[in-house]
């Protein structure tokens, strides 16, 4: 189990990919990431984790590359949750924002590439790791931990069943006037509640 000593930043570990040129406009990439963020939202919460709030970022970088830098991020309370269950809430962000480009038309391969997921990959890997549960890249099940294949077909059933909620809350996130949401939305929007900080959540087992 693991357990955020304080409100925990998903998207809170550097990721270079933000500093790379999207292929997507500001508008499909803003749209991308509100499903991104409302994903993980909704599957850490069915498994729990307690929401403090999702939002977009977009801010204008300096430097020899100017332009407009997007991210988004959902903070979570301290919160006791399963292993297993926090790696399935990282991959599913990647999951729903590369299910709406490609219902949208427009996830070709280099699109693909460039919204792998590898950042939220890696906080799983990381945020795991210092409680001694592996996340196996490759290669067979570890003892006591699971591959991200796994991790990564659980993500997709939940985004699939999830999915009509995700595009509410992923719409209500690009329509939110500082591209904010909190738990109070949540619940006006899909009627889950938001699971109080500590409670313990249901543990999927790995398969």
């Amino acid at each position: 189990m693991t357990e955020p000593t304080e409100p925990f930043d998903l998207d809170s570990l550097p990721d270079t990919r933000v500093m790379q040129r999207s292929l997507l406009t500001v508008a499909q990439k803003r749209e991308g990431l509100a499903f991104h963020e409302a994903a993980h939202a909704l599957v850490g919460m069915t498994y729990g984790m307690s929401l403090a709030r999702v939002r977009l970022i977009e801010t204008e970088a300096d430097g020899p590359a100017p332009g407009l830098i997007q991210t988004g991020a959902t903070t979570w309370n301290p919160t006791w949750v399963a292993e297993f269950a926090f790696a399935v809430q990282c991959a599913a962000g990647p999951i729903a924002e590369r299910r709406h480009l490609a219902e949208a038309g427009l996830l070709t391969a280099d699109v693909a590439a460039q919204v792998a997921g590898d950042n939220d990959r890696d906080v799983a890997v990381a945020t795991l790791a210092r409680s001694g549960y592996e996340l196996a890249l490759s290669g067979p099940v570890p003892q006591g931990g699971a591959t991200w294949d796994q991790v990564t077909e659980r993500a997709r059933e939940d985004v699939s069943a999830l999915w009509p909620e995700v595009a509410a809350l992923a719409e209500a996130l690009l329509t939110a006037d500082d591209l904010t949401i909190t738990p109070a939305d949540v619940l006006r929007l899909t009627g889950r509640p938001n699971p109080a900080p500590g409670t313990p959540p249901a543990s999927p087992a790995s398969e």
